[in-house]
C-alpha cells in the first residue's frame, strides 16, 4: 500500500527507495496505474480506478484475527 503517491517527496531516489526495495523482494504485485512499457511500473499518476475484490475469511475483531479466531478477511486479501 502506498500513502500519498501524489506527493512523493524529493529526491525521489530516497523517497521511493523503500517502495522500490520492497517491490524487488516479490514476484508479483497489483498495480492499478498504467506504465509506459512492460519493464517499468508507474509509481505516481493522476487518475482513478474502481475494482471489487472478494475474499473469504472468518469474521472477527481485529484484536483476535491472529489468535483462536483465525485469519480475518483483510489478511486473506
Amino acid at each position: 500500500m502506498t500513502g500519498d503517491e501524489e506527493n512523493a517527496g524529493h529526491p525521489r531516489e530516497i523517497s521511493r527507495g523503500d517502495f522500490i526495495a520492497r517491490a524487488k523482494e516479490h514476484d508479483i504485485a497489483l498495480a492499478f496505474e498504467t506504465a509506459t512499457n512492460l519493464n517499468t511500473v508507474a509509481t505516481a499518476r493522476r487518475g482513478a480506478s474502481g475494482w471489487h475484490l472478494e475474499v473469504e475469511g472468518k469474521q472477527a475483531h481485529s484484536s483476535g484475527v491472529f489468535g483462536a479466531a483465525g485469519y480475518g478477511a483483510i489478511y486473506e486479501a
